[in-house]
This record gives C-alpha cells, sequence and structure tokens, in this order.
C-alpha cells in the first residue's frame, strides 16, 4: 500500500466496533427497544427529528450514500498532500455523523480536522 493509503487505513480502523462499543437497550418504545452503543446514538438521533422515524431512516439513508464519496474525497486530499481539503473533507465527515448520532465516526473525523495538517495522517 502507498503511505496515504496505510495512513487512512489506520484511521478507519479507529471506526471499526470495539469491545466497549457493544450495543445496550437502554429503553423501550411502541416501536420495539432503544438501543444506545459508542458507535451510534439513536436517542439523539430521534431526539433532534422529533420522534420522526421516516426521516430518520431518510436522514441515515443519505449519510451512508454519501460518506463512501466523502472517504474517497479525503482519500484523494491526503494522497495529493492538500491539507486545506483534507480539513475540509474532515469538517463535513464530523458534521456528518454528528448530524445523525454516529458518535465515533464523528470522533475519529474531528480529530483528524484538529490536526495541523490534515494531510499528513497517523
Amino acid at each position: 500500500m502507498r503511505p496515504g493509503i496505510e495512513a487512512l487505513a489506520t484511521v478507519i480502523e479507529k471506526w471499526l466496533p470495539h469491545e466497549d462499543d457493544k450495543a445496550k437497550v437502554v429503553s423501550g418504545s411502541a416501536n420495539g427497544p432503544v438501543v444506545q452503543s459508542a458507535l451510534f446514538d439513536y436517542e439523539g438521533l430521534m431526539e433532534r427529528l422529533m420522534d420522526d422515524e421516516i426521516l430518520a431512516k431518510k436522514i441515515t439513508g443519505i449519510f451512508f450514500d454519501d460518506i463512501p464519496k466523502r472517504i474517497s474525497a479525503l482519500n484523494q486530499a491526503v494522497l495529493v498532500g492538500d491539507a486545506k481539503n483534507a480539513e475540509l473533507h474532515a469538517h463535513s465527515m464530523k458534521g456528518s455523523g454528528g448530524n445523525i448520532g454516529a458518535n465515533r465516526f464523528r470522533n475519529v473525523a474531528a480529530d483528524l480536522r484538529k490536526r495541523e495538517n490534515p494531510a499528513i495522517l497517523p
């Protein structure tokens, strides 16, 4: 692998489930159990969307359709050493992840964004 790809793979590894990410049922509703995990904040998403499950499905669908494009754009910025666009893509992914409650994803994107030069990954 090229150095930029290896670095990006290392960062993406942080997004994968870890032992402390196991989901737990925190309450129940008319629609079934409410599951909470370090990866995804379902309750927070539903609170922001005023419990509109149809809207939640639509927004999460848009997120999952869009995020591969954003990751690809971030990867391209990293490969060419474009720190400004790498920071822009990391910022955008941080916001998207935060909006839908993708906690770990948001945190990794925030870590990338805070770097002095996001195009130089760990």
